[in-house]
Formats: C-alpha cells, structure tokens, sequence
C-alpha cells in the first residue's frame, strides 16, 4: 500500500494528512495486472464501444507513463482525455481513454482471466 499512497501537505478536518494515490514507477504492467485495473477502474461505453479507466486521482505525468507502458507492453494504445468532474462542473479530471479499435487486444489479453461478473466491463 505504501507504494500507492503518499501523505500529502494538505491536512483534512481532522487534521490529518491526506492520502494521495500516485502510480510506483517500478509497476510492471501485466495482464492480470491489466485484468484487475479494469475490473476496479474500467467503464465501459455500451454506445461508442470504447473502454475509460477512471484515473482521476492520478497527475497526467503519471498518466502518460501508464498509456507508454500500455503501448510498450501490449501494443495497445490509449489516449488521455479529460472530463467533467461532475455535470454541472467547470473541473475536469484526467482519464485513460481506449477506442473501439483497441478493444480486441484488451479482450484477448484479459477475457479468460475475469469473472464472467465483470465481463460488463469489456462490453460482452
């Protein structure tokens, strides 16, 4: 967990410090790596067929590292798109965006290894 989390200098109510997620630069990208990412922050678009993992929390430095490593690793391609934090919101936040036409890569890498529970999550 250490990893994943660093306190920040922001103090909550409480006065605590606030955890904030961060990706471990020694994180080794693998399809059960990849399977659970996507059961946990995977959205699937039933419309455009395309796939969003929800990485809000993470700096588009990070983000950027995480779509390279998907490149690299998989051959998959993804892109960073920004959205609205809520509907009626002026913030956006940084997502990791995968097209309709990546879809297949990610289904063959990690179909077997989710419960059928989560298939939902790939659009089948």
């Amino acid at each position: 967990m250490k990893k994943w989390y660093t306190i920040s200098g922001e103090v909550d109510k409480r006065g605590r410090g606030k955890n904030t997620k961060r990706v471990p630069r020694d994180l080794k990208l693998t399809p059960i790596v990849l399977a659970y990412w996507i059961a946990g922050d995977g959205c699937f678009n039933k419309v455009s067929k395309t796939l969003t993992l929800c990485t809000n929390n993470f700096t588009e430095e990070e983000l950027e590292w995480l779509s390279k490593n998907l490149y690299k690793t998989f051959n998959i391609n993804s892109k960073i798109v920004l959205r609205k934090k809520t509907s009626n919101s002026f913030l956006f936040e940084p997502m990791l965006f995968i097209s309709r036409l990546e879809m297949n890569k990610v289904y063959e890498l990690i179909q077997k290894l989710l419960f059928k529970s989560f298939w939902y999550k790939l659009g089948l």
